[in-house]
């Protein structure tokens, strides 16, 4: 069996899960569920993209632990973070209070300034990602300059920028459990980056679908060429099927 003949078998096996898959059951377990409350809680589209990229900032270990510290930011800011970033509301919580795991009011708050001035500017990063013309790359890499003080990696420095990458799916692909509140000509569906962790890493290795077993940009790149020529349109739709795969049910 020739590599592209066993590609083509594990495309099929993923097809069939995508066919079954339950976005609803989904988003039940997943982080992206404080983005779909503060969109039906009324949020406008800066309140909800801003929900999005603080809940992906702390998107690392436990679930249940993220939803649960998502949901605690989200409240302090009476769910509505462009007010509360623009208010300098956040600005009263300790340096040294933990806000997830590693990351402290200390970084959260060097991120909001950042996030602050272009919000000021612009109103929301959906009219910044149009007025600038921005492709999916360049927005990650300026999201990835604002957010330095979270440590979310960069493709420049090799990294796999699951969490960002996770957050552009949520704001620019429209369906089931995300979004698609973001949408240019150059920033679209067709144009998003595989999410990649090391359990998804492992898994594609295993599977051959990239060459490294380590999460990584190159091994990103490698994914998304990968979903992209099995649906240029939407590809991360694999991205979600292959999340919640046993590696066993596919080899």
């Amino acid at each position: 069996m020739t590599t592209q003949e066993r590609i083509e078998i594990y495309h099929q096996k993923l097809e069939d899960r995508w066919r079954s898959f339950d976005a609803e059951k989904f988003v039940s377990a997943d982080p992206v569920q404080i983005v779909h409350a503060m969109r039906d809680k009324g949020g406008d589209v800066a309140d909800i993209e801003l929900c999005a990229l603080m809940t992906c900032m702390i998107a690392w270990g436990n679930r249940k632990m993220i939803i649960r510290n998502a949901t605690k930011l989200m409240e302090r800011a009476a769910w509505r973070p462009k007010q509360w970033i623009l208010s300098g509301g956040f600005e009263m919580y300790d340096d040294s209070e933990c806000v997830h795991r590693t990351l402290n009011y200390a970084g959260l708050k060097a991120v909001l300034r950042e996030l602050a001035s272009v919000y000021e500017r612009y109103g929301s990063l959906n009219t910044y990602i149009k007025k600038e013309k921005l492709t999916t790359k360049e927005l990650l890499t300026r999201l990835c300059e604002w957010t330095k003080a979270a440590k979310m990696g960069s493709p420049e420095r090799g990294s796999a920028c699951k969490r960002l990458n996770m957050m552009l799916r949520w704001m620019v692909r429209d369906g089931g459990v995300d979004l698609g509140l973001w949408n240019t000509d150059k920033v679209n569906s067709a144009s998003l980056y595989a999410i990649m962790d090391t359990h998804v890493a492992q898994q594609a290795n295993k599977m051959g679908l990239i060459s490294h077993p380590k999460e990584s940009w190159k091994a990103v790149e490698e994914l998304t060429a990968i979903y992209r020529s099995w649906d240029s349109a939407d590809p991360l739709r694999f991205d979600m099927v292959i999340m919640e795969l046993n590696l066993e049910e596919c080899l």
